[in-house]
């Protein structure tokens, strides 16, 4: 009888570890669903700052091909255009150099 009850023992023991982990096993899902969940509610936001986003590139985009378009067009008109176009670039750097040295100062 001894047998028996050592079996019978073993097999409750076993039993309750198998309730303990399914118990944490059930609650690591659920915190899995939860997470699962967040992202959806999170991916459905974020699609419309995306498609906006993807907008805003476009008009930039389509901004700089005029842009360009037009700097090119006053290369190619004559020369006082290029005379205007080197002192806008001159300009430009300057600004960019005054800009860092300030920043450079204030750090």
């Amino acid at each position: 009888m001894s047998k028996l009850g050592d079996i019978n023992s073993d097999e409750s023991i076993f039993e309750q570890d198998n309730r303990a982990r399914t118990e944490r096993l059930a609650m690591k899902l659920a915190r899995l669903k939860n997470i699962a969940l967040d992202i959806e509610e999170e991916s459905r936001d974020h699609i419309p700052m995306l498609d906006d986003v993807d907008s805003n590139y476009d008009r930039t985009i389509n901004a700089l091909k005029s842009s360009h378009q037009r700097v090119v067009g006053l290369l190619k008109s004559n020369r006082r255009g290029r005379k205007s176009f080197c002192y806008l670039i001159l300009f430009f750097l300057l600004l960019i150099i005054l800009i860092y040295y300030w920043s450079s100062r204030l750090t």
